[in-house]
Protein backbone atom coordinates (compact mmCIF):
# COMPACT_ATOMS: atom_id res chain seq x y z
CA UNK A 1 0.00 0.00 0.00
CA UNK A 2 1.71 3.32 -1.04
CA UNK A 3 1.62 6.81 1.02
CA UNK A 4 -0.62 9.53 -0.74
CA UNK A 5 1.61 12.56 -0.89
CA UNK A 6 0.00 14.45 1.98
CA UNK A 7 -1.11 11.62 4.16
CA UNK A 8 2.03 12.30 6.51
CA UNK A 9 0.80 15.84 7.42
CA UNK A 10 -2.73 14.51 8.18
CA UNK A 11 -1.61 11.11 10.06
CA UNK A 12 0.87 13.83 11.95
CA UNK A 13 -2.12 16.34 12.73
CA UNK A 14 -4.05 13.59 14.09
CA UNK A 15 -1.27 12.61 16.24
CA UNK A 16 -0.42 16.13 17.95
CA UNK A 17 -3.54 18.06 16.98
CA UNK A 18 -1.52 20.78 15.46
CA UNK A 19 1.12 20.95 12.79
CA UNK A 20 3.46 23.93 11.51
CA UNK A 21 4.76 24.05 7.75
CA UNK A 22 7.06 25.83 6.23
CA UNK A 23 6.12 25.76 2.36
CA UNK A 24 6.53 29.62 -0.13
CA UNK A 25 3.34 31.01 -0.39
CA UNK A 26 2.44 30.26 -3.59
CA UNK A 27 2.26 26.28 -2.69
CA UNK A 28 -0.11 27.81 0.55
CA UNK A 29 -3.30 27.14 -1.25
CA UNK A 30 -2.45 23.89 -2.49
CA UNK A 31 -1.41 22.57 0.32
CA UNK A 32 -4.18 23.40 2.30
CA UNK A 33 -6.98 21.95 -0.17
CA UNK A 34 -4.82 18.61 0.08
CA UNK A 35 -4.92 18.36 4.29
CA UNK A 36 -8.38 19.49 3.87
CA UNK A 37 -9.28 16.79 1.33
CA UNK A 38 -7.11 13.66 3.44
CA UNK A 39 -9.24 14.76 6.26
CA UNK A 40 -12.62 14.22 4.02
CA UNK A 41 -10.90 11.12 2.65
CA UNK A 42 -10.34 9.36 6.08
CA UNK A 43 -13.86 7.93 6.76
CA UNK A 44 -12.73 5.62 9.26
CA UNK A 45 -11.32 8.55 11.69
CA UNK A 46 -15.03 10.18 11.04
CA UNK A 47 -16.62 6.90 11.69
CA UNK A 48 -14.56 6.35 15.02
CA UNK A 49 -15.11 9.81 16.30
CA UNK A 50 -18.74 9.33 15.42
CA UNK A 51 -19.29 6.13 17.52
CA UNK A 52 -17.97 8.61 20.52
CA UNK A 53 -19.99 11.39 19.83
CA UNK A 54 -17.97 13.47 18.39
CA UNK A 55 -16.62 15.31 15.47
CA UNK A 56 -13.66 16.55 14.21
CA UNK A 57 -12.99 20.78 12.95
CA UNK A 58 -9.91 21.34 10.71
CA UNK A 59 -8.54 25.10 10.75
CA UNK A 60 -5.11 26.88 9.91
CA UNK A 61 -3.83 30.29 10.09
CA UNK A 62 -0.74 31.64 7.48
CA UNK A 63 1.75 33.40 9.17
CA UNK A 64 4.34 34.76 6.51
CA UNK A 65 5.27 31.37 4.85
CA UNK A 66 3.97 29.05 7.13
CA UNK A 67 1.02 27.56 7.85
CA UNK A 68 -0.37 26.08 11.26
CA UNK A 69 -2.80 23.80 10.78
CA UNK A 70 -5.19 22.99 14.08
CA UNK A 71 -7.48 19.85 14.69
CA UNK A 72 -10.01 20.28 17.43
CA UNK A 73 -12.13 17.24 18.32
CA UNK A 74 -15.36 18.40 19.80
CA UNK A 75 -16.28 16.81 23.32
CA UNK A 76 -19.61 14.77 23.30
CA UNK A 77 -21.83 14.18 25.79
CA UNK A 78 -19.96 11.47 27.56
CA UNK A 79 -16.84 13.99 28.43
CA UNK A 80 -19.05 16.08 30.57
Amino acid sequence: MSVRKYEPIWMELKKKHQVRIQIPRPLHKRLIKAVIKEKYNDVVFKFELGERGKAAKLSYIQQGVVIVFQLKISLGLEDL
